[in-house]
């Protein structure tokens, strides 16, 4: 199961699981907000504002409990699982307590079962291939920017560099090379998503 949410009540399942070893896997935010536009909101910003909670709170949540728990955790790069990924899964199988040998890396995956959950790209495919960048061409527009941009700018310096293995600073430099364009179509969306974000946080200091 890799419900993505689950990062909301990880201290709850550590409760009913009290020996549970917990498996975090870890994508850099850049390819993360680009596969949520990409793929989860069909190419679009449009009320992109309902992904806040995944993109604000989860890289957070996710490095709190790999502090509180890191004797009892296993940090996964997507993209060396992707790279190395005969490598990664006799790690993660040794972590687990299962017998790695004899391991047919592409039998297992084509025998798996594909959900509706993930990136497509890897959905349909036969194969596991390679980590490939695409964010920057997906994330050409200087508004698909500014959300990224954002997401890195409301996250904590450590958060970044877990996720990232660089520095916040310089993933704010990297941005801030590429070139981008501007879309008249998405300047309208994003404003949505800028009036949908102030009416909430309006809305959180009256009920607070």
């Amino acid at each position: 199961d890799k419900t993505p949410r689950y990062f909301y009540i990880i201290d709850f399942i550590k409760v009913l699981y009290p020996d549970a070893k917990f498996i975090f896997l870890i994508r850099d935010l850049k390819d993360v907000v680009s596969s949520y536009i990409t793929y989860f909101n069909h190419n679009s910003i449009k009320r992109f504002d309902v992904y806040d909670g995944d993109l604000f709170n989860g890289p957070s949540l996710i490095y709190g409990a790999i502090n509180t728990y890191k004797n009892s955790s296993l940090i996964v790069r997507y993209e060396k699982l992707l790279n190395e990924t005969e490598v990664e899964l006799s790690r993660i199988m040794e972590y687990i307590g299962l017998d790695k040998s004899g391991i047919n890396i592409e039998k297992a995956f084509n025998n798996t079962k594909h959900s509706i959950m993930g990136d497509g790209n890897i959905l349909k495919t036969k194969a596991i291939l390679p980590y490939k960048e695409n964010w920057s061409k997906n994330l050409s527009s200087f508004q698909r920017r500014s959300i990224l941009k954002n997401t890195i700018l409301k996250l904590n310096d450590n958060v970044v560099l877990l996720f990232n293995n660089t520095s916040k600073d310089k993933e704010l430099r990297i941005l801030s090379v590429h070139r981008v364009h501007f879309s008249f179509i998405e300047m309208f969306q994003y404003l949505e998503i800028l009036l949908a974000r102030f009416v909430k946080k309006m809305a959180e200091r009256v009920i607070n």
